[in-house]
């Protein structure tokens, strides 16, 4: 399957999660997402979208407000997605954005997670289309669960 991942603020080009996506057999499109724009960042994203036929869209984090401005109907994996901080503070763009998307959406949450609060993920379930898997150890969520746990969710999107 051809996967466009988006990575997180503090992770790069190479992570676990895309290396266990390859791993896996798929076709990881990874671009470099600049840290100090992220208008850049949704630039990057939605290149890749306009010039290769992605069949799923995972975002990480940072990644996954990048992925939630650019998903145009695409399914999605969010892994802990940091959309109040990068898309507005309150749900109501996060919700705007996931109404007119027509795509599937499953959301993988680590209840121990210190950076995003799973509450974040758990607002999003009021938009059609989108469920939560609560696992994880750690906002990294690249423990052996988290990461079944995405294989998994890509296994029912793909």
């Amino acid at each position: 399957m051809k996967i466009l991942f988006l990575h997180g603020l503090e992770s790069s080009v190479g992570g676990t999660k895309p290396s266990f996506l390859r791993e896996l057999g798929h076709e990881v499109y990874e671009p470099s997402l600049p840290a100090d724009s992220f208008s850049e960042s949704v630039y990057a994203a939605r290149a890749i979208l306009e010039s290769t036929r992605i069949q799923l869209i995972v975002g990480s984090s940072r990644g996954g407000a990048i992925a939630m401005k650019v998903c145009n109907g695409h399914n999605m994996v969010l892994i802990a997605p940091a959309y109040k901080k990068y898309i507005g503070t309150g749900t109501n763009l996060a919700h705007i954005r996931m109404k007119n998307h027509a795509g599937s959406v499953i959301i993988n949450h680590s209840m121990a997670d210190e950076v995003i609060p799973l509450k974040d993920s758990e607002e999003l379930l009021s938009c059609e289309n989108v469920s939560l898997n609560v696992v994880g150890e750690c906002h990294r969520m690249n423990d052996p669960d988290a990461l079944d746990a995405l294989e998994q969710s890509i296994s029912l999107l793909g």
